[in-house]
């Protein structure tokens, strides 16, 4: 779940802030997409150390993984870690709807 909550988070940043509709369901891709248009998603999913590398790789296997894999797990740190993240990615879309719904 934590995987398609933030794909569907980047999406809608993506789709309030140029009215592109993007049909990808790559993180990186959106990542990277919204880094253009944010700040902030950066910074909730830095990726220069090797660390955070490694932490949105995990995220970014969860939703193959969980679904292909039996037997598949994560650590409850990496868990919770990755909980903290799309909890701040949720946060920073919440800023964008009410930016968008004040211009509308």
């Amino acid at each position: 779940m934590l995987y398609q909550a933030t794909e569907h988070a980047l999406l809608t940043i993506l789709k309030i802030t140029t009215g592109l509709g993007v049909n990808s369901n790559n993180l990186n891709k959106l990542a990277q997409y919204c880094s253009m248009i944010s700040d902030k998603v950066p910074t909730i999913f830095p990726r220069i150390i090797e660390n955070d590398k490694q932490i949105f790789q995990s995220l970014q296997r969860t939703y193959i993984e969980t679904r292909y894999r039996e037997g598949y797990s994560i650590s409850m740190t990496e868990m919770f870690v990755l909980f903290e993240k799309v909890e701040s990615l949720k946060q920073t879309l919440g800023v964008f709807i009410i930016i968008w719904a004040k211009e509308k």
